[in-house]
């Protein structure tokens, strides 16, 4: 049997009456709640419109490949399931809104109804696709909220996967840990690190980024660089996290949770084998609040317990991902902390200046990219999938490149090594503040030869005590 071919003319056709052909030939009806009998009458051009041939032209074929990836999808949903044919049509208007088509050629919301008013037009060779007389699609309350909640949907899920990538990005360049071992043991992730001393030792530069020649699995590299930086994220993050949610949610919260079902915790473990396993930690994540009425977990650093997803509904994250709530402040309350920190003098008050300054950097260069693009917040985040997945790629790498550059610049400045204190004081260690001090510090420094002495000796005079 010869399979069908379809032959549009996409290039004579107005962006409205693209998106009309396939609602009319796809959803004959319009849109909104119908019965079994309806969707089985509609699913024999489904089906084939799921297996046509599709003529190849310039643009037009990537755009109907989407609506028969779509059908191809919708004949394959069980019918006791759900309503196939309603949930079909609204993903249909979905990627016409990704595509930035208008519904039709004029619109007008009226109480409680939207009608789409739909213009007769030909230009088809098959008889069997002509678009039947025109009548006006009418989209009720229900559905038009229901495809509001799907665009805000889409936002947030863009949204909060751009966060994600640039705070994982910022966290490669920003590592400060000198990794020695890792290592899965029954379900948990563990990993050794040198402690202060090493690195005060030897003047070691504080963003030593990850080691990946040792650390190869991706999901292994995500949870250590991940470990108990959920409240540094919020901080770090919080410039991005105003811009890119604020536009999009009602409500934004930081809540504090003790978390359960974890797939794979992570275990800390340093040089004096003192453990830290981030079950015992406090896991902060957002909860934020939809325009459209909906309320979703944003989980950033969920990694270090063995989750990939970034955006989660709260129901679903709060029945399986939480044991307990133990706090819920306001969103920024993280980055309020971090800065009142970062005017002591202190070492946690030079490690969070550190932090700030180079977040200060990356939120300069997204800003930059976002200038250069021509393209705001709401407008990014409501680019088509594929779109926006190039964009998102496009800026995570120049995000890459400025980041490069600005630790570069810091190590040859010579600010944020590690030095101690005070030589009688040998746990209290502190960071380089200027190129003065590095200076002023060098000469104490050792090398690999002179550590490896010096460090066996200080070792074994704490096992005596």
């Amino acid at each position: 049997m010869e399979v069908p071919t379809i032959s549009i003319d996409f290039d004579s056709m107005a962006p409205a009456d693209r998106l009309i052909f396939l609602l009319y030939n796809l959803a004959p009806k319009g849109i909104g709640p119908v019965s079994k009998a309806l969707w089985t009458k509609a699913l024999p051009f489904v089906q084939r419109f799921a297996s046509a041939q599709l003529e190849p032209t310039t643009e037009k074929s990537k755009w109907i490949a989407r609506f028969q990836n779509l059908a191809k999808v919708a004949v394959c949903k069980p019918l006791d399931l759900y309503d196939p044919y309603r949930q079909f049509m609204l993903e249909l208007v979905q990627i016409a809104i990704d595509e930035n088509y208008e519904a039709a050629p004029s619109s007008n919301l009226t109480g409680s109804y939207l009608s789409l008013h739909i213009h007769y037009f030909s230009g088809f060779k098959d008889n069997e696709l002509m678009v039947p007389a025109p009548q006006p699609l009418i989209l009720n309350t229900a559905d038009v909220m229901a495809t509001t909640k799907i665009i805000t949907r889409k936002q947030l899920y863009h949204a909060a996967s751009l966060i994600h990538k640039i705070f994982v990005t910022f966290r490669e360049h920003t590592f400060e840990s000198s990794l020695i071992q890792v290592e899965g043991r029954k379900g948990i992730l563990y990993f050794t690190i040198e402690d202060r001393g090493h690195d005060a030792n030897k003047g070691e530069f504080l963003f030593k980024g990850l080691d990946k020649v040792l650390v190869k699995e991706r999901s292994h590299q995500l949870a250590i660089m991940m470990f108990a930086e959920c409240q540094s994220a919020l901080a770090t993050m919080d410039e991005q996290i105003r811009s890119f949610l604020s536009v999009l949610c009602s409500k934004i919260e930081e809540v504090h949770v003790k978390v359960k079902n974890a797939f794979r915790p992570t275990c800390r473990i340093d040089t004096n084998h003192i453990h830290k396993n981030n079950m015992e930690n406090r896991h902060t994540i957002l909860r934020v609040t939809t325009f459209g009425g909906e309320m979703f977990a944003v989980d950033l650093t969920g990694a270090q317990y063995g989750w990939k997803e970034v955006v989660v509904p709260w129901t679903s994250f709060y029945n399986h991902r939480v044991h307990t709530i133990r706090d819920i402040q306001a969103q920024g309350s993280q980055a309020i902390e971090a800065l009142e920190v970062g005017e002591e003098s202190n070492l946690s008050g030079m490690y969070c200046q550190s932090q700030l300054m180079v977040a200060k950097a990356l939120n300069l260069h997204v800003a930059i990219w976002l200038g250069k693009n021509d393209l705001t917040i709401t407008q990014f985040v409501d680019l088509a999938a594929d779109d926006f997945k190039r964009k998102e790629k496009e800026l995570n790498a120049g995000v890459n490149t400025g980041m490069s550059g600005t630790i570069d610049f810091l190590r040859k400045k010579g600010v944020y090594r590690w030095y101690f204190e005070n030589p009688f004081l040998p746990m209290r260690t502190n960071l380089t503040r200027s190129q003065e001090e590095y200076k002023e510090r060098k000469e104490f420094w050792a090398n690999d030869d002179e550590y490896a002495k010096v460090y066996t000796v200080k070792r074994s005079v704490v096992k005596r005590w």
